[in-house]
């Protein structure tokens, strides 16, 4: 029997394409049966909408009618992941961490260095402008700070990794939506130590082999 995994994160696009209750109504009670195993860590995508997302999944109420984005920190032995909120517009591609949201990481990485640390979120960081509109400003701010190691996000439904000053960008499969015939559908499997990670990819298509691919990153 193989063991459950420690936790799940799913990084945005809960919700088909306008971010309704009824979306988040139908994935509720699958994302529930998961997170009675292990923890289930969410973030938002370009096609949810974050008080109908807050509505369904937080047992915290809305304070007002524009909450702020939404940060998760996970703290594990071996490393930490900070799971970011990079939702711009509803149905709007491009998506943006904003001032105060890279002002706040900045300022909690100086004030928690050591652990490695790993920067989640859902919009991708090439120049394309239907990505990340601050990469930039983002990647400056992980120049000064060297326990970063990575950066996991989704958004173009295929997977695909490299590398930006020595901090490893993984960008991750989708499991439901491809946006071309040939990419395969799946999830990434991730066993974190201090000094990297073993990664595989899981399809989730009968036609297609079980794993994909695996390969190992190295932290710098």
């Amino acid at each position: 029997m193989e063991a459950l995994p420690q936790a799940a994160m799913v990084l945005g696009d809960i919700a088909f394409r306008h971010g309704l209750p009824e979306d988040y109504a139908a994935v509720k009670p699958s994302l529930i049966r998961m997170a009675e195993r292990f923890p289930v860590c969410l973030t938002l995508g370009n096609h949810d909408v974050r008080e109908n997302f807050l509505q369904a999944f937080s047992q915290h109420p809305l304070v007002d009618d524009t909450p702020a984005k939404s940060i998760v920190i996970v703290e594990h032995p071996c490393i930490r992941f900070l799971i970011l909120d990079s939702s711009y517009r509803v149905d709007v591609v491009p998506g943006m961490l904003g001032f105060r949201q890279r002002e706040w990481l900045d300022q909690y990485l100086t004030k928690h260095g050591g652990t490695p640390t790993i920067l989640c979120f859902h919009h991708a960081l090439d120049d394309n402008d239907r990505s990340l509109l601050d990469a930039d400003r983002l990647l400056r701010i992980v120049a000064r700070h060297h326990h970063v190691k990575a950066i996991i996000h989704g958004h173009w439904h295929k997977l695909l990794r490299y590398e930006v000053d020595g901090v490893h960008v993984l960008q991750l499969p989708s499991a439901s939506m491809p946006l071309q015939q040939d990419i395969p559908l799946g999830w990434l499997d991730a066993v974190f130590s201090e000094s990297g990670g073993e990664f595989a990819m899981h399809s989730i298509e009968p036609r297609r082999e079980k794993i994909l691919s695996t390969f190992s990153l190295h932290w710098r």
